[in-house]
């Protein structure tokens, strides 16, 4: 008899399992829960399945459909469930009696999860069991980082909430063969909470359609997932930072489930991949490949014929390659939104440094034009990753988070190094181990690679101070090398902040005491162009760099030397910004700006006024561009400042 309104509907997807299907249904039908309902989508089964199925067809809800995957299928079976909570049982797997009872319990229990998963037994395709996976002995607690690290997920041993299920838009076709764990991502990301039931309940079968025969396919498949995953910008930054040792999890279980089907080629190729995310030793390394296989074969019912493996030709190979592996002493990040008219330039001024122990990560910021195509020709050589837009500092952040390297480069991807930059820097760092920062000048340049000028601020800040630091700012992340460890040490970029980011970070450096120094001479190329970040939309940039002076003066644990030179600094800041403002055609607002300053200095009006002109004809020459002074003096808004420190003109 079929229930009008069950609590629980099973839902068995099958393609060609006539074989094993019978024991599948039986399971269900012989637990003591009997508040549940069957639905069985049969994916185009070529075989027997209807005709073994018919005896039972007053207790299952029968629907066949043409073959469409199982992904289809199983979100078919959700659009017809009439329960409250769904369980997704592969046709070759089985439950355990009172599984059911048990896992509704917790819900019962918990009403607010959105999952409930139990341990399982691994059985040979007999259904003798082999092992039994308790997952939840090394992963007591079943959050996000767990789900995203381990992907903890059989859904044979899963009860989801239909409404979670309905809200996330079940399974993806376009995810298989990682439908099921990209799901629950999906569910988790939202807010979905997840807990064991602390024991089996379910019988994993393996027989010659489960040990997959896809492995790569599947690899794959879990690297889109992951692409996806990590481009999205609701993460958390605690699951930013676990994308490399997810991705090294990934390779090295492919390396195995390849080991665990025979082919050895295969495995050799996903253990060497996966040195592009560890920052181990190789000793470690190895080991931990080893233990990885020895677990694996054990849940599987066998040990690791660790003799046969070591002595393959493959793994030989494998060793000479990975104990002469060494990770980059500099990772090198460009953030890229929008960059396809001058990213391969500055690609190009990295692969012609003298210097060769690096890594290139490549962050594109949901850029809508050729950024991609134009980075095809080059993915051999770097690490391109692609997230939605969410600005700069997100940007660099993400390759932050992906970095290996003890230095950290980073270049702006319309600007580009000079051939002797990374080697000139990393030297420096090499005789004092204590600096933080090496500091460097720059040559700006138009849209046309025509030179402006350079710049070599050691002339007149020959100390990378605080003071220096607060007062000039002699900041352009292209022109620098940081250590990662500051970096990570301040929590990296602040991504509230959508101009004056880079100035930010080295001030909440310097803040807890890092050290700088310079290398005197000009090391990268600084483009200024019509879409340059310095040169749009100057009043938000205006604002925002006033918010960073804001945030950085309120730090409670400010040393005093800094808080004592708040006033200069914020007159230094409000003169720039009033300049930048001129440069960008906004006179009312620079004239607001040169306002601000007066609450900052307590210089003659002469002393000011003949500062603000000095200041910007600087900057003005600076830029490459002749300062008009008289057109400026003679502005109405040049006028209204003048009238409101009572100067008549």
């Amino acid at each position: 008899m079929i229930k009008l309104q069950p609590k629980v509907s099973v839902v068995i997807p099958t393609y060609n399992y006539a074989h094993f299907i019978r024991e599948t249904i039986e399971s269900v039908i012989n637990q003591n829960f009997k508040d549940y309902e069957i639905i069985v989508i049969d994916d185009g089964s070529t075989d027997n399945t209807r005709e073994i199925l018919q005896p039972y067809f007053d207790r299952i809800y029968y629907v066949y459909q043409n073959n469409q995957g199982l992904s289809e299928a199983r979100n078919h079976g959700i659009r017809l469930a009439k329960g409250k909570w769904v369980i997704f049982l592969d046709a070759d797997d089985f439950f355990l009696p009172n599984i059911l009872t048990e896992l509704v319990g917790v819900f019962e229990a918990q009403p607010s999860l959105g999952l409930v998963i139990c341990g399982w037994h691994m059985t040979n395709e007999q259904g003798k069991i082999i092992s039994t996976v308790e997952l939840w002995k090394g992963l007591p607690k079943l959050d996000l980082e767990a789900w995203v690290q381990w992907r903890p997920l059989l859904p044979s041993a899963t009860l989801f909430r239909k409404d979670w299920l309905e809200q996330v838009g079940g399974f993806q076709t376009e995810a298989f063969p990682a439908e099921d764990i990209d799901c629950v991502l999906r569910m988790v990301v939202q807010g979905c909470q997840s807990d064991w039931l602390r024991k089996a309940g379910v019988c994993y079968r393996q027989h010659g359609k489960t040990i997959t025969q896809n492995t790569p396919r599947q690899a794959q498949a879990f690297e889109r997932l992951y692409d996806r995953f990590f481009a999205r910008a609701d993460l958390p930054i605690s699951v930013r930072q676990l994308e490399n040792s997810t991705r090294y999890n990934s390779l090295i279980w492919t390396a195995w489930r390849l080991y665990h089907t025979g082919r050895f080629e295969e495995m050799g190729q996903y253990f060497r991949k996966s040195l592009n995310y560890t920052v181990n030793t190789p000793a470690s390394i190895i080991s931990s490949w080893i233990e990885f296989l020895v677990t694996n074969c054990s849940s599987y019912g066998y040990e690791l014929d660790v003799y046969s493996l070591t002595q393959s030709p493959v793994w030989q190979e494998l060793m000479i390659y990975t104990l002469s592996w060494k990770k980059p002493r500099v990772s090198i990040i460009i953030p890229a939104y929008n960059a396809g008219q001058y990213i391969q330039q500055s690609l190009d001024s990295i692969f012609n440094q003298t210097y060769s122990d690096y890594e290139v990560i490549v962050v594109d910021d949901g850029s809508t034009d050729n950024t991609s195509k134009v980075l095809e020709s080059y993915r051999e050589r770097i690490r391109y990753v692609y997230q939605e837009n969410q600005g700069v500092s997100e940007a660099r952040n993400h390759g932050l988070y992906l970095a290996r390297g003890e230095l950290i480069a980073l270049l702006d991807a319309d600007d580009w190094f000079l051939p002797h930059k990374l080697e000139e820097q990393v030297a420096i760092f090499d005789t004092q181990p204590f600096l933080a920062i090496v500091n460097s000048g720059f040559r700006i340049i138009n849209e046309y690679n025509e030179v402006i000028r350079d710049v070599e601020w050691w002339h007149s800040i020959s100390e990378l101070t605080e003071q220096t630091w607060l007062l000039y700012k002699p900041v352009l992340p292209s022109a620098m090398m940081f250590r990662r460890e500051w970096l990570q040490k301040v929590g990296g970029f602040d991504s509230r902040l959508t101009a004056g980011e880079d100035i930010d970070i080295v001030l909440r450096m310097v803040a807890l005491g890092c050290k700088a120094t310079w290398l005197p001479k000009v090391t990268a190329c600084y483009r200024i162009h019509q879409s340059s970040a310095t040169l749009r939309n100057t009043p938000k940039q205006a604002r925002c760099t006033e918010k960073m002076l804001d945030n950085f003066f309120a730090q409670s644990n400010l040393p005093e030397s800094m808080r004592a030179l708040e006033c200069q600094s914020r007159y230094q800041t409000l003169v720039w910004i009033a300049w930048l403002l001129y440069h960008t055609g906004y006179l009312p607002e620079m004239a607001e700006y040169l306002h601000k300053s007066l609450d900052y200095t307590s210089d003659s009006w002469a002393k000011t006024i003949s500062d603000w002109i000095t200041s910007f004809a600087n900057n003005t020459k600076g830029f490459g561009y002749d300062f008009d002074s008289y057109a400026l003096t003679q502005s109405q808004e040049w006028k209204w400042i003048l009238s409101k420190i009572g100067i008549e003109t």
